[in-house]
């Protein structure tokens, strides 16, 4: 059964309850989906399909911290293996469709090319719909039933955890993280032949507009943000599919000749340019169509690049920019005062009461930004060493984050973007009570910070007998002790 939570009673939510019940909506909609594709007269059963798995893998990628225990890395590489199951067909689609639609080149002595390429371009599609579903019997299947069951529970710490990070605070700052993604990459688009770095944008737009959809009904301003972004999917997409489908026509051509006689008969011809021309077109009879399709999908390419130069470069997208903002700031409005209050101390020293304590080893740099703060961190506890990426919105005491694991290639290649805002440290947890205090021995330069997390900012602080002789002063709220001012 669907569940039908109000998306204003989800965004109070635990995020990690929150997110589980719309990953379970997104899964019983793409199976959904899956069910029309028995259909062959269901033109769009394809389509729908796609769109409807990829929101699943977005999703699942973006909450991958608060999904931990009920969606494994086995369960995204099979969403992966169908959604790439479903490329070959969907452009071969899309690509028999654009030819149709477009009368001239079946005219002129162009018709037997084009109707040559649609004919094979069929025929590409017939064997993608034999993998996909080939694809989805041994993995959609599966993993849906799996999902289905594991996305229904998860666990919860009682023995005085932080409180709950609300799937409303979550959102904000994955949103946030998400379009300064985006704007990055945007901005290596630079030219027509960017055809990779306009590909990652358009992806990159899809993420934020699918984190956005599912709480778009509490937060208006959203709705402006989603029209923009299916614009600049529509513009981008139309630029990759001319980079595609104009690639995919050379190699028709190129497969057009009949032998490789003909191919040595060509060579000597092309010194006569004037009989060049009349040789080609009575031995090749494709060619004509296939080089009007050629030079339409270049005219394409170049018409596509200068629309989304004209409203995403330069100053054509500040009011999206704003929007996003808009977005972040109406979601955190609507969570509850759930969020982490700490309190920072400087210390005269390491207490030696903690200097037995085992000690973990941290590397930390900040990424560039005035929106948000983005953390990069090595993290190394007793040998083993993981690396993550955490985003941050507030300072002082109280303060939202989230945090992700990441691989080494990727903490590689992001951590260049650090350099001269990074720190080393090790740090040591010391039990108390309920409360757990964290104490940072700086190895960059003599500092040591003591830091408390508590359930409320209303609590009290009553700091343990063994820490107060080296206490010099509470400095939470003093931004030359926060970590983003202390990086160098």
């Amino acid at each position: 059964m669907a569940d039908d939570t109000p998306v204003r009673d989800l965004l109070e939510q635990p995020v990690e309850q929150a997110a589980r019940r719309v990953a379970l909506r997104l899964l019983q909609r793409a199976d959904g989906e899956r069910r029309r594709l028995d259909d062959h007269h269901d033109a769009e059963a394809l389509h729908d399909f796609r769109v409807a798995v990829r929101r699943l893998r977005t999703w699942l990628r973006a909450y991958e911290a608060p999904l931990r225990g009920s969606v494994s890395g086995k369960d995204r590489d099979a969403l992966r293996a169908v959604a790439r199951a479903t490329n070959s067909g969907r452009d071969a689609e899309v690509h028999v469709e654009w030819l149709r639609a477009r009368p001239e080149f079946f005219r002129q002595g162009r018709g037997q090319g084009t109707a040559w390429l649609i004919k094979q371009l069929q025929a590409r599609s017939r064997a993608a719909t034999e993998t996909l579903s080939r694809e989805v019997s041994r993995d959609f299947g599966p993993v849906r039933r799996k999902l289905t069951e594991k996305l229904k529970v998860y666990s919860r710490r009682v023995d005085g955890a932080p409180a709950d990070v609300s799937f409303a605070v979550a959102t904000a700052l994955l949103v946030r993280g998400h379009a300064e993604a985006l704007r990055e990459k945007i901005a290596t688009v630079r030219a027509p032949g960017d055809q990779e770095a306009a590909h990652e944008a358009r992806i990159a737009a899809k993420h934020l507009r699918y984190l956005l959809e599912p709480v778009a009904p509490q937060a208006p301003a959203a709705e402006s943000l989603l029209s923009r972004l299916e614009e600049l999917q529509d513009v981008l997409g139309a630029l990759h599919d001319a980079h595609v489908f104009g690639a995919e026509v050379a190699a028709a051509m190129a497969a057009s000749a009949k032998d490789q006689t003909r191919k040595r008969s060509r060579i000597l011809l092309d010194r006569i340019p004037r009989l060049r021309s009349l040789w080609r077109a009575k031995t090749d009879p494709a060619r004509a169509g296939l080089q009007a399709i050629a030079g339409t999908l270049r005219e394409a390419r170049e018409e596509s690049f200068a629309a989304f130069a004209r409203k995403w470069r330069e100053d054509g997208a500040n009011g999206f920019w704003t929007g996003v903002a808009d977005v972040a700031a109406a979601l955190r409005t609507r969570a509850r005062e759930s969020e982490a209050t700490r309190r920072r101390y400087l210390l005269s020293g390491l207490p030696k009461q903690v200097r037995g304590v085992r000690a973990v080893s941290i590397v930390q740099g900040y990424v560039p930004g005035d929106r948000l703060v983005e953390r990069l961190s090595r993290v190394t506890d007793d040998g083993t060493t993981n690396f993550y990426r955490r985003v941050q919105v507030g300072q002082g005491g109280r303060r939202t984050e989230v945090q992700e694991g990441i691989p080494s290639a990727t903490f590689d290649r992001i951590w260049p973007l650090t350099k001269g805002r990074r720190f080393t440290k090790r740090r040591r947890r010391v039990p108390d009570g309920a409360l757990t205090w964290e104490i940072d021995e700086f190895t960059d330069r003599r500092l040591v910070l003591a830091e408390v997390e508590l359930p409320a900012e209303s609590a009290a602080v009553e700091i343990p007998g063994w820490l107060q002789p080296f206490v010099v002063r509470e400095v939470t709220e003093e931004e030359e002790y926060q970590n983003a001012k202390l990086a160098r």
